[in-house]
């Protein structure tokens, strides 16, 4: 009984010591992944931008609805220290969406200040429509400002919490160690 216990200890410890299979804390794995149409959207200068634009990359998500606040200038600046670090590896882009009419000399210095950044304008019906998923996700987590979307454009993660890069990292690891299988 005795040895029982420890091995189970053991194990317990052990499996908790693995991140390798878990997501990080802040993470909220959105179960089932939800499917996200192909869409139309617009850039800062009303350019399409192209339809597949979400798939093929792993794509974070900030939700900003007329500007980027504190909190969202940190999630860019995490979700860049991620790219950097993954830009071997994985094939990685970002994705800010303004909401409905933002305030365009904003989205032109953030465009300017991260050129390497996608930043979407969409317009009303767009707005509704890609949202939806979003917000329903965000509902369900309480509150959600950073996603996940993986290379087949399903939404997989909502970041409910500050999160710090290093564990962006290991979630995209999880995550895609699971597609590779």
């Amino acid at each position: 009984m005795m040895r029982t216990l420890l091995l189970l200890l053991v194990f317990l410890s052990l499996s908790a010591c693995d991140n390798k299979f878990s997501l990080s804390d802040t993470a909220t794995s959105i179960n089932p992944p939800r499917p996200l149409m192909d869409m139309v959207l617009v850039d800062i200068n009303g350019d399409a931008m192209p339809a597949n634009l979400l798939r093929n990359h792993w794509t974070y998500v900030i939700l900003a609805d007329a500007d980027c606040d504190e909190t969202c200038m940190q999630y860019i600046e995490f979700t860049r220290a991620v790219v950097n670090e993954k830009q071997g590896e994985l094939a990685m882009q970002r994705l800010l969406v303004l909401g409905y009419n933002p305030d365009k000399a904003f989205g032109e210095k953030l465009q300017a200040d991260n050129p390497d950044m996608k930043i979407a304008i969409l317009t009303r019906p767009i707005w509704a429509i890609f949202t939806v998923n979003f917000l329903q996700v965000a509902t369900e987590v309480g509150g959600a400002p950073l996603y996940l979307v993986d290379p087949r454009a399903f939404l997989v993660t909502a970041y409910d919490d500050f999160v710090e890069s290093r564990d962006l990292m290991n979630d995209l690891n999880v995550f895609n160690a699971s597609l590779s299988d």
